[in-house]
């Protein structure tokens, strides 16, 4: 029922209150007409009566017109303690379920969106500024992921771990290997936010491409991670790229530019689509290096 669509879950949200109220409230009636001490409740002469006031009663209004009378039974009918305490089942299972849908991640299939395709490239000269550790010729894998919610309801602290995953045929075992990537936390995520791993001899990436990914049943996976501003909760989203879903001598096409009014604007249209870079020549040079470094 976590699960339901939000529709689905009010309207069997009122209808279980509704057929509570009338299932009571028919009890009632049936105490008030053929029970064996005749229970009487005052204000109560008709069965719609008997349903309102079991519906009060159920929610803890009483407006006091209607009440159980005992005076001339002695005993007062357990009936309505029974409709509160029944009530009160009812409200703790409803409050639950409805913290628990609120608080689901499912949402984020609909508002979290990773580009189509990874891709392999050489690392940006103007990038290796910034990344003194980083040799010149160096190959990198990059992808990108955007919240497409409203700037009202960002994800709160969002950071994102790559790893790869590949058969070991040795060992005869599937092997987790977490990437490291340069820009692992975002203030915000109004932006597209590219994610980067450079492929040096530290990493498990070294000396694969797009082909041997899919010859080896390799496969790249990320990991959102972030707190949902409304319920507070952690939540997560995984995403994950083949060999066929890795292109080698193409980039990742812009998609943010300024606006006229100055803005920054982003094309979502083109947000999964990549362009050549020109690097094919470099990227098969690059690889008989790291084969060479790897032999």
């Amino acid at each position: 029922m976590v699960c339901m669509p939000l529709s689905q879950l009010v309207i069997l949200f009122f209808l279980s209150y509704i057929i509570s109220y009338i299932l009571f409230g028919s009890i009632i009636w049936l105490e008030i007409k053929y029970g064996p001490q005749h229970q009487i409740y005052s204000g109560v002469d008709t069965i719609e009566q008997a349903i309102y006031f079991a519906a009060f009663t159920m929610t803890t209004v009483g407006y006091g017109n209607q009440y159980p009378d005992a005076t001339h039974t002695g005993w007062p009918s357990l009936t309505p303690v029974l409709a509160v305490l029944c009530s009160l089942l009812m409200d703790c299972f409803w409050i639950g379920l409805i913290y628990s849908s609120i608080a689901q991640p499912r949402s984020l299939k609909r508002s979290i969106l990773f580009s189509a395709l990874a891709v392999m490239r050489p690392v940006a000269v103007d990038r290796l500024e910034g990344m003194p550790y980083v040799a010149a010729g160096s190959r990198c894998i990059q992808l990108r992921v955007i919240n497409l919610r409203g700037t009202e309801f960002q994800t709160v602290d969002p950071s994102l771990r790559l790893y790869f995953a590949k058969w070991d045929i040795e060992e005869n075992f599937l092997r987790f290997h977490q990437l490291k990537i340069e820009n692992s936390i975002m203030p915000f995520m109004t932006l597209p936010w590219t994610i980067t791993h450079v492929i040096d001899e530290r990493s498990a990436l070294w000396g694969e491409t797009p082909s041997s990914l899919q010859q080896t049943g390799g496969e790249i996976i990320a990991v959102w991670e972030g707190t949902d501003p409304i319920s507070g909760s952690q939540v997560r989203y995984n995403h994950s790229y083949i060999g066929e879903e890795v292109i080698a001598g193409h980039k990742l096409a812009d998609v943010v530019s300024y606006g006229i009014d100055g803005f920054l604007e982003v094309d979502v249209a083109k947000f999964h689509d990549t362009v050549e870079d020109g690097t094919k020549d470099f990227f098969a040079q690059s690889l008989d290096v790291e084969w060479t470094a790897r032999v």
